[in-house]
């Protein structure tokens, strides 16, 4: 039977519907297992819920497999790492991440944020602890995440009027080179002045030693670096503000190169 070109309309059309049906399985399976997951963070639910989206972008009418859709949206911008719907519209995804995990491998086909080996941040996830902690304020503090998506100053962290310190735990003694303070933004900016660093075995601010300090003056900007280059060797790595004044920072480092 030789098939009219209606025939080979309607074939075309039926292949047509079954590739964008599996490929819209394929998408669908993708988002569900999460292999989308271009961070290798544990806080990256919590992240992607208060990151803004690089972009939203409306699902138009025509399009009737809006997963497809929105894939193939992410796959044309360079910067989308994953993305989700809400509604009608595509909301194109990526997340900051602290420096040390900027690397990328390939995981079984997928891009993936990987820790390079050059440079590690010793105090990523390591327990922390904190002598007060400031009404509204993550305990214990967040600064260890790796996180560095924020978009109020109530997700970093604070302590109060009193006992102003903050000692992460490295779990072994590390000979350390390099430590790094982000300061706080908005009401909570002025916060980290007037600070000594400590490093040792005890985890006290009152006996393990002195090996960076910050002056008195506030950060001159938001979100603000600050760098302190040592050569010691310990397990707790303490900030302990001196005066009767809040301790406020959004991410604190810890390197040995």
């Amino acid at each position: 039977m030789v098939c009219g070109s209606w025939c080979v309309v309607v074939r075309w059309v039926m292949v047509m519907t079954l590739l964008l049906v599996l490929y819209q399985h394929l998408v669908t399976a993708h988002v569900s297992s999460e292999t989308f997951r271009k961070f290798t963070i544990n806080s990256s639910l919590a992240a992607l819920q208060r990151c803004p989206a690089l972009s939203v972008l409306e699902i138009p009418g025509y399009a009737q497999l809006p997963r497809v859709f929105c894939s193939h949206l992410c796959s044309l911008n360079s910067a989308c790492r994953f993305f989700s719907l809400e509604g009608g519209n595509c909301l194109l995804q990526t997340l900051k991440l602290t420096p040390g995990y900027d690397a990328v491998s390939v995981i079984s086909g997928l891009d993936s944020y990987t820790v390079p080996s050059t440079e590690y941040d010793l105090a990523f996830l390591k327990p922390i602890q904190a002598g007060s902690t400031w009404n509204g304020y993550p305990n214990p503090p967040s600064v260890v995440n790796g996180d560095m998506c924020w978009t109020k100053s109530t997700q970093c962290s604070c302590t109060d009027y009193n006992k102003q310190w903050i000692t992460v735990d490295l779990l072994t003694s590390v000979n350390l080179t390099r430590i790094v303070v982000t300061s706080s933004f908005d009401v909570d900016q002025e916060y980290y002045a007037k600070t000594d660093i400590h490093v040792g075995n005890t985890g006290s601010y009152t006996t393990d030693a002195i090996v960076a300090s910050k002056d008195g003056t506030s950060p001159s900007m938001p979100l603000e670096t600050f760098t302190y280059n040592v050569a010691v060797k310990g397990r707790y790595v303490t900030l302990h503000r001196t005066d009767n004044t809040a301790l406020c920072l959004c991410s604190l480092q810890v390197f040995s190169d």
